[in-house]
């Protein structure tokens, strides 16, 4: 399943969301940023409300970037922990040894701004979706509800369809759920696989992943999922904006999954070049990352040192409050949680932060000096 399920079962969408989901062969004349050609020498542009500068890179255009601090919402802090670590598989498609030259930066068209959610979709756009996924279930929907924004009515924020046997749920980011009423049997993927087909493709790449309390007990565990690119970078962009996660109930039976849908609507502003990792490092170690960690007060020294990096790899960070998806470097760093913490912890227990540090090189931005290391 490539992503078009959700644009099929939309009709009249605006082209925009099409073509970001369709192969590169099959794209054939379909527009995205509404033409390159149409960008004019001017160097200037508005995009959805935001003013983009454009520089040379080989012999192309490329608008420069206006970052914007990482919402990364609610109390305590992004991370890990060795256990989970430990017992999770880890099927990043990059490592340290793998050189990329350039990834994709792409502009959120659900971007939310002030507050609010800007959805291109109508109730009976989602309930299309819904509709769709009943039918590659091979059921009627019962019944639905919808459900607006706390503050404008007229936003749709999800739909949630009714089947006999299943619950499927499709957001205002055209993001899917389904929740499997009768999960007897499905203990494992392939159990999933041989009754859901339609969730999967034959490039999969797949690994199961266990979450730890901070004193060790195991937590919820669940199997993630995305299809693996022709290239190492489509990979990585498969990797965490189409990706699929299936989640385990207390009964150890597969009873949910999620589908991700942002690169569906987002509109690519061009490849980018990207730092080599020493260089992100460099970056790192210089203070110049973002991350909802108070280094001051989680690590001993109060900066970033070297020793403590654990692991690293490049992701893309989503989010309907993002207005650009980019890729990061994201590194793991240890932090000492003792003070903190009154219960005891396991002898050889660490727990990580994550660190984010741009892969585009600062040239590429308009604010770079917003990566100043500041807690957010």
């Amino acid at each position: 399943m490539n992503g078009l399920t959700v644009l099929k079962a939309m009709n009249g969408i605006d082209e925009r969301f099409v073509a970001e989901a369709v192969p590169e062969k099959e794209k054939g004349k379909l527009l995205v940023l509404a033409k390159a050609a149409a960008v004019v020498a001017a160097c200037v542009c508005l995009v959805a409300g935001g003013v983009y500068a454009y520089k040379s890179f080989q012999n192309s255009q490329l608008p420069l970037l206006e970052f914007e601090k990482i919402d990364f919402g609610g109390m305590g802090f992004e991370g890990s922990d060795s256990l989970t670590l430990e017992h999770s598989d880890d099927i990043s498609p990059w490592n340290e040894q793998i050189k990329i030259d350039k990834l994709p930066v792409y502009k959120n068209l659900l971007y939310r701004y002030e507050g609010q959610e800007k959805s291109y979709f109508s109730e009976e756009d989602l309930l299309k979706v819904a509709q769709e996924y009943s039918e590659l279930l091979g059921e009627e929907i019962i019944s639905y509800e919808k459900f607006t924004d706390d503050f404008n009515e007229r936003i749709v924020r999800n739909v949630i369809a009714q089947t006999q046997n299943h619950q499927i749920s499709v957001g205002g980011d055209g993001g899917v759920s389904i929740v499997f009423k009768n999960p007897e049997g499905l203990t494992d993927l392939s159990a999933v696989k041989a009754k859901y087909p339609f969730l999967f493709d034959e490039n999969d790449v797949t690994g199961k992943y266990q979450e730890f309390s901070i004193d060790g007990e195991p937590l919820g565990s669940y199997y993630k999922k995305y299809e693996k690119g022709e290239t190492v970078e489509q990979s990585v962009v498969n990797y965490t904006l189409n990706d699929m996660n299936f989640y385990y109930s207390e009964n150890g039976e597969i009873y949910f999954v999620s589908i991700n849908a942002q690169q569906r609507f987002s509109e690519k502003l061009g490849d980018y070049p990207v730092i080599s990792f020493d260089e992100a490092k460099e970056k790192l170690l210089d203070g110049q990352y973002v991350s909802s960690v108070d280094e001051v007060s989680y690590i001993s020294s109060g900066r970033v040192e070297e020793r403590l990096i654990r692991k690293v790899d490049i992701i893309y960070y989503t989010g309907n409050n993002q207005q650009l998806f980019m890729p990061y470097y994201r590194f793991y760093i240890w932090l000492d949680l003792r003070p903190f913490v009154t219960t005891g912890l396991p002898e050889d227990y660490e727990d990580y932060g994550y660190f984010y540090v741009p892969a585009v090189p600062e040239e590429y931005f308009v604010n770079y000096k917003l990566f100043d290391g500041s807690f957010q």
